[in-house]
């Protein structure tokens, strides 16, 4: 079966300087896994309607 990879901002996890991390969920057979990209965002930064980075290069 295929697995579907997405970069998810976690909002349910603040860190220290207010950013938010961002992780891949990997999702296979109705189960889901996530790894940390050790990456964090500020939500400002976040565009949450097409779950990317607004600023990307």
């Amino acid at each position: 079966m295929d697995a579907t990879i997405s970069v998810i901002y976690y909002k349910s996890k603040t860190l220290a300087n207010g950013e938010h991390p961002l992780m891949l969920r990997i999702a296979q057979n109705g189960k889901s896994t996530y790894k940390s990209l050790k990456i964090s965002v500020a939500a400002k930064h976040w565009d949450f309607e097409r779950t990317e980075n607004k600023y990307h290069s």
